[in-house]
């Protein structure tokens, strides 16, 4: 992958994001919802990962979702996107097995931040470390499911934009 693409995206993240956090100085508010997006998001790649039938446009948009919440959390805590999705390395699996690790990592990433908020704390070192995590489960599924992260980006961008568009960016559920 060209990481230029990534970082790239990482910098477009921020400017669609409609919460209020500043680089490095995030709002408790901005913690949870980004924190509870990125366990969400990969909880419904997984339940279409373990759907009897692959739909491909459906997987691809929650990808794309998914990357979106990941992206917001290394901006909000100041981490190198490209850092975190170059950390770990590529492993194989079943889709099952793809789909219980993105979620476990996502719960590792989820539990930080709650620390984040209960504490007022957050150790970047052990923020970094989960989101390596995450983006390593990440690479894998893409890698084993033959999809494109710069497919990914394009389709994410293009909902995202049509979104903002029409003034529909907060809000719930894909028919809006």
């Amino acid at each position: 992958m060209d990481l230029s693409l990534l970082t790239a995206y990482f910098r477009w993240t921020a400017s669609i994001w409609t919460g209020n956090s500043t680089p490095g100085s995030p709002t408790q508010r901005d913690v949870a919802v980004m924190g509870l997006g990125l366990a969400g998001e990969s909880g419904e790649v997984a339940e279409v990962l373990l759907a009897p039938s692959l739909d491909a446009k459906l997987l691809l948009k929650e990808l794309g979702d998914a990357l979106y919440y990941w992206a917001r959390i290394c901006d909000a805590f100041d981490l190198s996107a490209v850092d975190a999705w170059v950390e770990r390395a590529h492993q194989a699996g079943s889709r099952d097995t793809l789909a219980l690790a993105l979620c476990a990592r996502a719960g590792r990433v989820a539990e930080v931040l709650k620390k984040h908020i209960r504490d007022d704390n957050c150790a970047p070192q052990v923020l970094l470390a989960a989101m390596a995590a995450y983006a390593a489960a990440y690479r894998q599924l893409l890698g084993e499911l033959e999809i494109a992260v710069e497919d990914v980006v394009a389709a994410n961008q293009r909902k995202l934009m049509d979104r903002k568009s029409r003034g529909v960016l907060k809000g719930s559920g894909d028919n809006r």
